[in-house]
């Protein structure tokens, strides 16, 4: 490896640290009382201003919510009957819903593709390009992606259905490789090789999955946490934080200069992740020559 690029993944691994700081600091954080402060002075109300001015589709989320919100929501005695059957068609989907949330995915990864060639790897050698999926589930994202680049060859990493993961529909391929694993406890590849011999999870903890110059032109950071995910007490609290946190650490470790992630993250206003957005911004101008795509779901 050349002074330039081992110059430029040093300041990767700076970037990982500044994720994981910044994801700890949000625990810090706490919105003041009304009697502290007004809504108008909290981040939250300032993004969500940003926003409205500047994203026609920002602007006309409000109106959805409202319209859900007095149709199926907290307005409406029946709303949590309905959401309740949606989590439990969600959490037990049988052949033919698992079937349909993996033609969603791959429609919502087609328009996307439409819209911003985020799927398209640009190189010489095809035979060369590399995808990464850190929880490919049920495999939509990672079908349109192979569709778009036939001769890439991919990793995928799921939650074992035994532990509460979903079906990966994705057709086998021998350019595939998939491993059925909690990514959250890639101790090593995180760059931990101590655990205490007290914790709740010391006989869990997995060995390297990544070979320290393994790189990706394309890397999908859309994993959620499951309900059906059956996890040690002291996860609940931070299980998101966790997830999120792995996705991007080893994503930023593991993705080519010039590469692409595709990141998903919820209610796009949120403090949190206005400051991850700020942040993967930064990285991408001035150290990666990178690029970011935040998949929004504000929902």
């Amino acid at each position: 490896m050349s002074s330039y690029s081992e110059q430029t993944w040093y300041s990767v691994y700076d970037s990982v640290s500044v994720v994981q700081n910044a994801l700890q600091g949000t625990v810090l954080y706490q919105e003041a009382p009304a009697s502290q402060s007004s809504d108008n002075q909290s981040p939250s109300y300032a993004i969500t201003q940003y926003l409205l001015r500047e994203v026609p589709e920002f602007w006309r989320l409000p109106k959805l919510r409202q319209k859900a919100k007095c149709q199926k929501g907290w307005e409406n005695p029946e709303g949590d009957q309905f959401f309740e059957k949606q989590r439990k068609t969600a959490d037990n989907a049988d052949k033919k819903t698992a079937k349909h949330f993996f033609r969603m995915m791959k429609n919502i990864g087609h328009d996307m593709h439409q819209m911003t060639d985020v799927f398209c790897i640009n190189g010489l050698n095809p035979d060369k390009q590399a995808i990464l999926d850190m929880c490919v589930a049920p495999g939509g994202f990672l079908a349109t992606a192979l569709r778009i680049n036939p001769q890439a060859r991919a990793i995928g990493f799921s939650l074992p259905k035994s532990e509460g993961g979903h079906n990966v529909l994705l057709p086998k391929h021998h350019n595939v490789s998939l491993k059925f694993l909690d990514i959250t406890l890639l101790a090593t590849d995180m760059g931990r090789l101590d655990i205490p011999n007290g914790h709740p999870d010391a006989g869990k903890f997995l060995p390297r999955q990544f070979s320290s110059e393994q790189r990706f032109d394309l890397v999908i950071c859309d994993g959620q946490v499951l309900r059906t995910h059956e996890r040690a007490t002291y996860r609940e609290h931070r299980e998101a934080r966790r997830l999120t946190l792995t996705q991007l650490a080893l994503g930023l470790e593991h993705v080519k200069l010039g590469g692409t992630m595709i990141v998903l993250l919820h209610k796009v206003e949120s403090r949190r992740y206005g400051m991850l957005q700020h942040l993967g911004q930064t990285i991408c101008t001035t150290k990666l020559s990178m690029s970011i795509v935040w998949t929004l779901i504000s929902c």
